[in-house]
């Protein structure tokens, strides 16, 4: 009997023992089987996103040719105003200087006549005339300016740039820019997805996922510079026409600019800024001062425009 119930209680310890290690192995294949889960979850959205990301770049491949010839074709427009009034401006210094100096002596034209394309001669400019009809244009534009509504009221009346174009030159250039705007609408006239229309409908919501799910992947591989390297089309997009020493509007006035801050706000914690920071503060060092710089490389901003000099100022400062 006494055996018996030795036998029994050993047994009895076996099973339980049994039992909890039965307890145990289910836990781990339960822990095993929810981590084999969130891996192939993990694996099917990166399969997911690297698919979408492929098709983004597809887009981009076709888009940036055109948008990249456009933006050339706004720096032409600009040359071609910079240099038709920087030739004004030489001439008019030219006909101050001979108000009283008096006038060059005329030389002999040695070189052959001009001919047109009938075989006539062609008449040379007499130089009075043409200084005439310069002053006469010169005071035309001065009068306008000063009967223009909201003038600035300027101290120094001698301190004029004289920096607008005559009336048929500006509407030439009013014309070219309102093409040139038109071609850009051009660019997404074919898209009808709204993800590759607006990058907040598609970049925001898939980078925001992975920065929601994988926070630590997406700060590992720079997730938010990721982000303004693929927005950077959308941006220069919009940016194109915008002559930031002519125009009021601000950085801060852009669609992609306000994007962009609620992107990196709804990202941010006390504690933890994934991004490194405003990712419009990013696109406007990585895109936007770029394009700037080669407004300015092609005349887009004249040094001897009080207007523009304080739109610099003003530029700096955002």
């Amino acid at each position: 009997m006494s055996a018996l119930t030795t036998s029994h209680a050993q047994n009895t310890s076996t099973m339980t023992s049994l039992a909890e290690e039965q307890t145990r192995l289910e836990q781990r294949e339960a822990e095993l089987r929810d981590i084999v889960a969130r891996a192939e979850e993990k694996r099917s959205w990166f399969a997911s996103f690297r698919e979408w990301m492929e098709n983004v770049a597809t887009f981009l491949d076709d888009k940036y040719p055109r948008l990249e010839k456009l933006e050339e074709q706004y720096l032409s427009i600009l040359r071609e105003r910079r240099d038709m009034i920087a030739g004004r401006r030489q001439a008019d210094n030219a006909d101050d200087l001979t108000a009283f100096l008096g006038a060059l002596p005329v030389v002999d034209h040695t070189q052959p006549e001009e001919l047109d394309e009938l075989g006539r001669i062609i008449p040379k400019a007499n130089p009075a005339a043409a200084r005439r009809d310069r002053r006469e244009a010169r005071a035309g534009r001065r009068t306008r300016r000063q009967q223009a509504p909201g003038r600035r009221v300027e101290n120094d009346e001698g301190y004029s740039t004289d920096a607008t174009l005559p009336p048929s030159d500006a509407s030439d250039y009013q014309a070219a820019m309102a093409t040139l705007i038109e071609k850009r609408d051009d660019i997404l006239a074919d898209v009808r997805a709204d993800e590759f229309r607006d990058p907040s409908a598609g970049l925001s919501k898939w980078f925001g996922e992975w920065r929601e799910k994988y926070r630590d992947v997406y700060a590992g591989a720079w997730g938010g510079l990721g982000l303004v390297g693929a927005w950077e089309f959308w941006v220069r997009l919009e940016i194109l026409g915008w002559s930031p020493f002519d125009s009021s509007k601000g950085l801060d006035d852009f669609k992609w600019y306000a994007q962009l801050h609620e992107y990196s706000q709804a990202g941010a914690t006390e504690d933890d800024n994934v991004d490194g920071g405003d990712l419009a503060t990013s696109m406007i060092t990585t895109a936007v001062i770029p394009r700037i710089a080669k407004v300015v490389e092609s005349g887009g901003f004249d040094p001897w425009s009080a207007k523009h000099v304080r739109r610099a100022a003003e530029l700096a400062e955002e």
